[in-house]
């Protein structure tokens, strides 16, 4: 089992920065390939998203905070590093958006512009602190979560996830 905390991008939303805080929690199955090597796969609920800056000495006129919430299956492959305890992964994970919307209610279409089905690549390392593991990720959408529609709020190129997470996942089992 596992929680983790995200800090969220979506590039393309016309803002910068990792400044929407998302989190993920699901169950994890660790297989062994040979000594070093193994594969994951498992099944989360996540939240991601972005949202306008806040400054209140140039107010944004047109603020907004997207949620974005979705079911993913990873598959990953794990390989244990030089170091005691540390592992270095990298895989992929399907996630099928669920719900999407802004909450501050400005914007009541973003769940019609995005797409149900995204494609997630994630690198990363893992730390076996004894009665967790410690995770740090950096995830890249591979596909353009926004369907080929005219939106004022999109840039036309494209939208992608973009994201920095930290996980602590608590093996249940054997190691």
């Amino acid at each position: 089992m596992y929680a983790a905390g995200k800090f969220c991008q979506i590039d393309g939303d016309q803002e910068s920065g990792f400044n929407k805080i998302g989190y993920a929690a699901g169950v994890e199955v660790h297989r062994g390939i040979d000594a070093k090597t193994s594969w994951m796969t498992g099944v989360s609920f996540a939240e991601r998203g972005s949202r306008s800056f806040n400054n209140p000495d140039a107010p944004n006129p047109f603020p907004f905070h997207y949620r974005i919430q979705s079911a993913e299956v990873p598959v990953y492959l794990l390989r244990s590093a030089q170091l005691e305890g540390l592992k270095v992964l990298a895989g992929i994970r399907g996630s099928y958006v669920f719900n999407a919307r802004d909450a501050l209610g400005a914007y009541s279409n973003l769940q019609d512009e995005l797409r149900k089905m995204l494609f997630i690549m994630g690198a990363g390392v893992q730390y076996d602190a004894g009665a967790a593991w410690l995770r740090l990720e950096f995830q890249y959408g591979l596909n353009s979560m926004r369907k080929p529609v005219s939106s004022p709020f999109f840039i036309r190129s494209g939208v992608y996830h973009n994201n920095v997470v930290f996980s602590a996942i608590l093996p249940l089992g054997k190691k």
